[in-house]
C-alpha cells in the first residue's frame, strides 16, 4: 500500500497514527497498525499470528501463585517448553493435513551487518502461538482446528508521517541536587536509577548526546554477556527485530529520549546549535537505562509478530539463545493500530504486566473521533496515553479575533505584526482555530489584516485577486484544490497573507506550507462570513473576492492565558467492548523536542524525522507515552515492591483534569475535557510519587487488574425505558503508607451526569482506612428512564474522589456508562437480511475521504442506498471480496477496500477498515429513513465486493391516521369545534400506547397512555391552532419497557366555526350558460355582497329542481344530490383563499343539469358558509376507540373530507329561485 503522504487522519485501522512531516519545529509521529498487503493467492502466502488454545507461561505462572503455587524459574521454563512442544505437535498436524506453510521469523544482525541469528516468530512467554505464512484457502482450515484459539493477519505498524517535563511536575521528585546527566551520581532522588525502559521502536542512535553520546555498541541481544566487553552505559540492550541496526527513522530516539534521556542542548527557535538562544532538554527520567529493540524499519514498517518477539524477550530473564539477561521493569510502546483487547499485540502486552513489567503504549493519533483507540493500547494491563498541549507548545491551537474597523486602514495590504495590541470588536467572539501541521504559526505577537472570501463554487472559478495581501477565508475553493496542502500553498501563491479554510476537520495535515494556514469550524465559519458585510442579507454569502470590513487577527495561541488541552489528533475512547476507560491517561505530546536522527529514511507516504543538528519538535501520542513510561520508572523507583498495576491506579489515582500555566486544573463539568479525551487526566507524577492510598476496583489480577483506577460499567439499553436503573460497583481505597487515614468522598460530574433524571453518589459521605489495611464503599449511578427518553445513545461520564482529611491528597477514578436506547425483549422480533453487490474499479488511498471531497462516485467508491424503517433497531452489515479474483498475477497486492455507513442525515456512523478481506460494522438504528452504505477503494484495481446487510427489527410503532374532521383543504385539515378522533392501525401486540403532542411539529410532549388493546383515542374542546399528534407503542423490553420510535405524525387546524344561511349575503354570479348535447352547463361563481367574513366550508345548495315532465336533474353535485330527490351540494371552499372576505367572488364552478329536452326549468338554491367563533380550552382527551380508558389532557384537531350536514330541512331559510330559459339562453334570478 502507498500511502499519500498529504493524507490527514481518519478513524481507521490504517490512518495516521501520527503523519509524519518536518516543517521548522513541528513534527507529527506515531507507528500505526497495517495489515500484510502481501498476495494471498494460489502458492504466495499471507503472514498469520496463530494463537493455541493454552495459557502462555506469564498468564500460567499467574494463575498457578493465584491458587497458591511457587513457581521456578525453571517451572516456568518447563513450561514454556512444553507450550513449544505443542506448536511443533501443531506443525505436524499441518503436514499431516498436506497444508504447506512457512515459519515467519526475521534474521537479526550483528553491529558489523552479519547476520548473527534466525529468530522465528515463535511465543510461548506472553503469547501461546506461532507465525505462519500460508495460502489463503487454508485459513479457514487451520482456523477451524481445535487446538487453534485464534487467527489474526500478522499486521505491521507504520509510520506515516522543553516544557513538558516540569508540565507533569516530574522535578519535584528528584533531588535537591537533580541527577540529569551521565555524570551525577548523588543518589538522593528519584531519577530513574535502576530501572530499566525498553522502548519498542525504529531503534535508538546511543551515540547521541542524550544518551551519553558514548559511541560504544550495547549489548546485542543474541549474544552472550562478556566481561572482557565494554558495553554501552545507557542503552545497555539491544535486539534488532526488523531490517536495519541502529535507528535509521528517528522516531525511537526521540521516544526513548523522552522517557530517559540525558540532558542536553538542543537548538533554539532559530534551527541553529550554539547559539544563545539554545535550550536544555532531558527526559522524565534521564537516570533510567534503556533497552533498544527495533521492530520497525526505515521506511515505517513495524511487523506484529516482531513487537510482539520483543515484548516476549524484554520480560525474558534469557535471550532468544538463552543467555542471561536484564529484564525492563518499564516497556514503551509508541506504535499501534486497530484491534480490541484481545488483539495479539494486547495480550501480549497484558501478560507482560502478569510477570512484573508495566506497559505503556500511545492510544494513537486518529482523533478527535471517538472509538479510535486500538492495541496494544487497548490491553487490559495496558497504560494507554493520550496527548495534550503545554506551556512550551501553547501554539497547539491557534485563535482569531475580528477587531474595530480602524485597527488596520483599509488600504494596507500585507501582514500587520505585531498585531496582539490591537483592539478587538466586542460584539464578536474569539474563535477556535485548528492549525495545518506542516504550516508555519503565525509571528510572534500575532497577524493581523482584512480577509477575502474565497468561495470558488465551480471548478474553473478564478482565485480572487483581492486575496492578495489580505487573509484568505476559504470557503470553497472547488476542486481547484484537493489536499489541504495544496489549498494553503493556493493561496500561498496568490498572496494570502495567511489562510483560514471553513471545515469540520479538526486534525488537518498539510506537509509543508508556506503561510500560516488552519481551519475554523463550520459554525464559526459562519460568524466570520457573516461579518464581512454589516449591511448584507445573511443568508446569502457575498461574492467570491469580497473583502471583509473589520480585520482579522490570527493569533498563534489559544487563550492569552495557557491552559492545557487535548491535542486533536489524539485517539479518544471508548475503547472496543466497552470494558475499561481508555484512554488511561494523558501527557504531553504537542511540540516535544527531544532527540533524532541527523539522517535518515522516509516512510512510504514520504514522511520524515530527521535533522542535520540532531533535536526535532515533534507532534504525536508517541512522545506524550514516553512521558509517561519515564514516569513509570520514577514511581517503580520509589516504591520497588509496587505491581504495574498499582503503579498504573496511583497515577490514574493522582493525575487532575489538564492544568493551567500555574498549576491550577480546569474545573470540573463540561469545561474540563471529557473522560473519553483524557481518562483519569494529567499526570502528576510528585502526587503519584507520594500517594498515601490508591483507590479503584479489585479483581483477580489476572483476567482483569488487581486493582484499576477507573471502571466502566459498559453500556445498556435503558434510556425510555420508564423504569429507574441502578447501577454499583464496589471501589476499595488501600492504604500503602503504613498511615491510614479518613477520606472525604464525593462525585464530580464531567459529561452528561449534570442532568435531571441522573445521579450519582457514594454509599457513604467517608471512609476511614486502616494502617496498612482497606476499606470499601459503593459507587453508584442511577439513570431514570421515565425521565431521560434521548433516542440516541448517551455517555456518561464522570469523577469518583476521594479526598484525605487533614491533608490535600485528593484521589479520583473516573467512570463511564453508555445508555443505549431500550431495546425489546428477545433484543430483535426479526432480522431481513438483504445483498448487494457491485464493483470498486481503483483505490486513492484515502484522497478524497480524507479531505473530505468525494468527486468519483463509482470509481474509487461505490454507495449502497437502503431503507430502514421505524422498526429498525440495529444494523449488521458484513462487507467482504474476493482477494483472489481481484488480484489477476501473483505479487499485485492484496485488493483493500474499506467500509463507511451513513444514516438519513448524511452523518457517518460506522466505518471499518482492518485491511483484512471482511468489514464489518454494527451500529444502533435511531432514526428511520435512508441509509447508505459506501464501499470505498483504499488500494486496489477493479474489485467485485458483496454486503451482506441485516437490519435487526423491534417492534413498531403504529400507522396512525389521518384524522376525520369537517373540513380538508388538501394539505391542511380543519376542525371546528376541537373534537375529533384519533385513531391508528396496531403493529403487533402491545402493553401501551403513548401519545404525543406538538404545536409546532418539532417540540413533543407527551399527553397520555392508551390501553395496548385501544385503536384510538378522541378528544374534545381543544383549543384552537395547528395540532401534531404520533404515536409510540411501548411493549415488554430487555431492561424495563421497550418504547418505539414514534409512528407517522398527523396534524390539524382547529378552526373553531358556525354555519350560517349567506343565502341573503351571497350572490350567484353565472358566468357562462351553454345548452348541448342534452345538458344544461353553468360556470357559477359566488359573491360575498356583506361585510362579514366567511370561511370554509362554503357551499351552493340546489334544493329543488322544477320542469315539464321532471327531466331535469343536476348531474355533477359534489354530494352527487340530483336536486330532485335530494339537495344537490356543490362545495365552494376551495374556490377562495384562506376566507372569502367582503366584496370578494370566488372561481367559478360548473354546475351541470341533465336536461334531454332542452325545456325551461327552474331551481332552487341556498349558500351555507361558516362564521369564526370563540371557543375551546386546554381540551381533553377521552376513552379509546375500542372502549378502554384514556388519560390525560390535549389540545389538537383532525382533517376530514369537507361534507358537511346541516341537520335541518333544506327548505328552512332564506331560498334563491333561478330560471333557466333555452330560448333566451339565459339564467335569471325569480326570487
Amino acid at each position: 500500500m502507498t500511502i499519500n503522504k498529504e493524507m490527514k487522519n481518519w478513524k481507521t485501522a490504517r490512518s495516521i497514527i501520527a503523519a509524519v512531516f518536518l516543517v521548522a519545529l513541528t513534527l507529527s509521529v506515531f507507528v500505526v497498525n497495517n495489515s500484510n498487503r502481501v498476495f494471498a493467492g494460489s502458492g504466495i502466502a499471507k503472514s498469520f499470528i496463530i494463537q493455541l488454545d493454552k495459557d502462555s507461561a506469564a498468564v500460567w505462572k499467574a494463575k498457578q501463585e493465584k491458587a497458591g503455587n511457587e513457581i521456578s524459574s525453571e517451572d516456568l521454563q518447563n513450561y514454556r517448553n512444553s507450550l513449544l512442544g505443542d506448536q511443533d505437535a501443531f506443525l505436524s498436524q499441518l503436514d499431516s493435513m498436506g497444508i504447506s506453510y512457512e515459519i515467519d521469523g526475521v534474521d537479526i544482525s550483528d553491529f558489523e551487518g552479519n547476520v548473527a541469528h534466525r529468530a522465528d516468530y515463535r511465543f510461548s512467554l506472553v503469547l501461546n502461538g506461532i507465525t505462519l505464512k500460508l495460502p489463503s484457502a487454508a485459513v479457514e482450515t487451520v482456523r477451524n482446528m481445535n487446538q487453534v484459539k485464534k487467527v489474526e493477519t500478522n499486521g505491521y505498524m507504520r509510520i506515516n508521517l522543553g516544557d513538558s517535563v516540569p508540565y507533569v511536575r516530574a522535578p519535584q521528585v528528584y533531588g535537591d541536587v537533580a541527577e540529569l546527566t551521565q555524570f551525577d551520581n548523588h543518589r538522593e532522588g528519584f531519577e530513574g536509577q535502576g530501572i530499566n525502559i525498553a522502548v519498542l521502536d525504529t531503534g535508538i542512535d546511543w551515540t547521541h548526546p542524550m544518551f551519553g553520546g558514548d559511541p560504544t555498541a550495547p549489548r546485542l541481544g543474541v549474544a552472550p554477556y562478556t566481561n572482557a566487553i565494554n558495553y554501552n552505559e545507557k542503552v545497555i540492550y539491544y535486539l534488532p527485530l526488523s531490517t536495519g541496526l541502529a535507528d535509521d527513522f528517528g522516531h525511537g530516539s526521540h521516544a526513548a529520549s523522552d522517557a530517559a534521556g540525558y540532558k542536553a542542548s538542543s537548538p533554539g527557535p532559530d534551527g541553529l546549535p550554539l547559539t544563545a538562544d539554545d535550550r536544555d532538554v532531558h527526559g522524565v527520567a534521564p537516570q533510567a537505562r534503556l533497552m533498544g529493540y527495533k521492530v520497525c524499519t526505515g521506511t515505517g514498517s513495524c511487523v506484529n509478530a516482531s513487537t510482539i518477539l520483543g515484548i516476549e524477550d524484554s520480560v525474558s530473564p534469557v535471550t532468544l539463545t538463552l543467555q542471561p539477561k536484564p529484564i525492563a521493569h518499564v516497556i514503551n510502546l509508541s506504535l499501534g493500530g486497530t484491534g480490541t483487547p484481545d488483539s495479539a499485540t494486547a495480550l501480549a502486552a497484558d501478560a507482560a504486566s502478569l510477570l512484573g513489567t508495566t506497559v505503556v503504549a500511545s492510544a494513537g493519533n486518529d482523533g478527535p473521533g471517538e472509538s479510535t483507540i486500538g492495541a496494544p493500547s487497548t490491553g487490559r494491563h495496558v497504560i494507554s496515553v493520550g496527548a495534550t498541549t503545554h506551556p512550551g507548545a501553547a501554539n497547539a491551537n491557534w485563535s482569531a479575533d475580528l477587531l474595530e474597523s480602524d485597527a488596520v486602514p483599509e488600504t494596507q495590504v500585507g501582514v500587520v505584526n505585531p498585531a496582539s495590541q490591537l483592539e478587538a470588536a466586542d460584539e464578536f467572539p474569539r474563535v477556535k482555530l485548528y492549525p495545518m501541521a506542516g504550516t508555519p504559526d503565525p509571528a510572534a505577537g500575532a497577524i493581523a489584516q482584512r480577509y477575502a472570501l474565497v468561495n470558488m463554487v465551480f471548478a474553473n472559478s478564478t482565485y480572487p485577486a483581492s486575496v492578495n495581501g489580505r487573509i484568505a477565508l476559504v470557503k470553497s475553493s472547488a476542486i481547484y484544490s484537493v489536499t489541504f496542502a495544496q489549498i494553503c500553498n493556493n493561496a500561498g501563491l496568490n498572496g494570502a497573507a495567511g489562510m483560514i479554510l471553513i471545515s469540520e476537520t479538526t486534525n488537518p495535515t498539510a506537509i509543508a506550507g508556506t503561510i500560516p494556514c488552519a481551519i475554523v469550524s463550520p459554525e464559526d465559519g459562519e460568524i466570520l462570513i457573516d461579518a464581512i458585510s454589516s449591511t448584507d442579507d445573511d443568508s446569502v454569502d457575498p461574492a467570491n473576492g469580497t473583502v471583509s470590513e473589520l480585520p482579522i487577527r490570527m493569533n498563534p495561541y489559544l487563550t492569552d492565558v495557557f491552559v492545557g488541552d487535548t491535542a486533536a489528533f489524539s485517539s479518544r475512547g471508548p475503547v472496543a467492548g466497552l470494558g475499561q476507560v481508555k484512554p488511561d491517561l494523558t501527557a504531553p505530546g504537542v511540540g516535544i523536542i527531544g532527540a533524532t536522527v541527523r539522517v535518515g529514511a522516509a516512510t512510504t507516504g514520504g514522511g520524515t524525522m530527521f535533522d542535520p543538528t540532531g533535536y526535532i519538535a515533534a507532534n504525536g501520542t508517541s512522545f506524550s507515552g514516553p512521558h509517561v513510561a519515564g514516569a513509570v520508572a520514577l514511581v517503580k523507583q520509589a516504591h520497588l515492591g509496587w505491581s504495574p498495576d498499582m503503579i498504573r491506579t496511583a497515577l490514574m489515582n493522582t493525575s487532575t483534569n489538564l492544568r493551567r500555566s500555574d498549576g491550577s486544573s480546569k474545573d470540573d463539568g463540561n469545561s474540563a475535557d471529557s473522560v473519553l479525551d483524557q481518562g483519569a487526566g494529567l499526570i502528576d507524577i510528585e502526587a503519584a510519587v507520594n500517594a498515601k492510598s490508591l483507590m479503584g476496583i479489585t479483581a483477580d489480577g489476572i483476567t482483569l487488574p488487581g486493582i484499576l483506577g477507573s471502571h466502566s460499567f459498559g453500556e445498556e439499553a435503558i434510556l425510555n425505558n420508564r423504569i429507574l436503573n441502578e447501577r454499583e460497583v464496589t471501589v476499595t481505597i488501600r492504604d500503602v503508607s503504613g498511615e491510614g487515614g479518613t477520606y472525604d468522598l464525593t462525585t464530580a460530574a464531567n459529561r452528561e451526569t449534570h442532568r435531571d433524571g441522573i445521579e450519582t453518589s457514594a454509599s457513604q459521605t467517608s471512609v476511614t482506612v486502616p494502617a496498612n489495611g482497606e476499606a470499601t464503599f459503593t459507587a453508584k449511578v442511577s439513570l431514570d428512564g421515565n425521565e431521560i427518553r434521548d433516542e440516541s445513545p448517551i455517555q456518561l461520564q464522570w469523577y469518583v474522589i476521594a479526598n484525605r482529611q487533614g491533608s490535600d491528597e485528593s484521589l479520583r477514578v473516573p467512570m463511564y456508562f453508555k445508555a443505549n436506547p431500550s431495546l425489546p425483549t428477545g433484543g430483535v422480533s426479526n432480522i431481513v437480511t438483504d445483498t448487494y453487490t457491485g464493483t470498486v474499479l481503483a483505490g486513492d488511498a484515502g484522497a478524497q475521504r480524507d479531505n473530505d471531497i468525494y468527486v468519483a462516485s463509482n470509481a474509487t467508491y461505490v454507495d449502497v442506498a437502503f431503507e430502514a424503517d421505524a422498526a429498525t433497531a440495529k444494523i449488521d452489515a458484513t462487507l467482504s471480496w474476493d482477494i483472489v479474483a481481484a488480484s489477476p498475477e501473483a505479487g499485485a497486492g492484496v485488493p483493500d477496500l474499506d467500509f463507511l455507513l451513513f444514516d438519513p442525515n448524511g452523518t457517518q456512523i460506522g466505518s471499518s477498515g482492518n485491511g483484512d478481506t471482511i468489514e464489518r460494522i454494527q451500529v444502533d438504528a435511531t432514526i428511520p429513513g435512508t441509509y447508505v452504505y459506501r464501499v470505498y477503494g483504499w488500494a486496489n484495481g477493479p474489485t467485485d465486493f458483496e454486503i451482506e446487510s441485516k437490519l435487526l427489527k423491534g417492534s413498531a410503532a403504529p400507522n396512525v391516521n389521518a384524522i376525520e374532521g369537517e373540513y380538508s383543504n388538501g394539505n391542511e385539515s380543519f376542525d371546528f369545534d376541537g373534537s375529533f378522533d384519533l385513531t391508528w392501525q396496531p403493529n403487533g401486540d402491545v402493553e401501551k400506547y403513548e401519545v404525543e403532542h406538538s404545536t409546532n411539529g418539532t417540540d413533543w410532549e407527551v399527553i397520555g397512555q392508551i390501553d395496548g388493546s385501544a385503536t384510538g383515542t378522541s378528544f374534545t374542546n381543544v383549543s384552537e391552532g395547528m395540532h401534531s399528534y404520533r404515536v409510540r407503542s411501548i411493549t415488554a423490553g430487555v431492561i424495563g419497557k421497550f418504547v418505539t420510535a414514534p409512528s407517522n405524525s398527523v396534524s390539524v387546524t382547529v378552526a373553531s366555526r358556525t354555519e350560517i344561511d349567506a343565502s341573503a349575503d351571497v350572490g350567484l354570479v353565472n358566468q357562462s350558460i351553454v345548452f348541448a348535447g342534452g345538458k344544461t352547463t353553468l360556470e357559477t361563481a359566488l359573491k360575498n355582497n356583506s361585510e362579514s367574513e366567511f370561511f370554509p366550508i362554503t357551499s351552493l345548495d340546489i334544493v329543488s329542481v322544477e320542469s315539464a315532465g321532471n327531466s331535469v336533474t343536476v348531474s355533477n353535485a359534489d354530494n352527487s344530490g340530483d336536486g330532485v330527490n335530494s339537495a344537490a351540494t356543490f362545495d365552494y371552499s376551495n374556490t377562495f383563499g384562506d376566507s372569502f372576505a367582503q366584496g370578494e367572488t370566488t372561481s367559478a364552478k360548473t354546475v351541470e343539469f341533465n336536461n334531454p329536452n332542452t325545456v325551461l326549468f327552474t331551481f332552487t338554491a341556498k349558500v351555507r358558509t361558516h362564521v369564526s367563533t370563540a371557543t375551546g380550552n386546554g381540551g381533553s382527551q377521552s376513552n379509546g376507540t375500542s372502549g378502554s380508558s384514556g388519560s390525560g389532557s390535549g389540545s389538537g384537531g383532525s382533517g376530514g373530507s369537507g361534507t358537511q350536514s346541516s341537520g335541518s330541512n333544506p327548505l328552512d331559510g332564506q331560498l334563491l329561485t333561478f330560471t333557466v330559459d333555452p330560448l333566451t339562453q339565459t339564467i335569471s334570478l325569480v326570487q
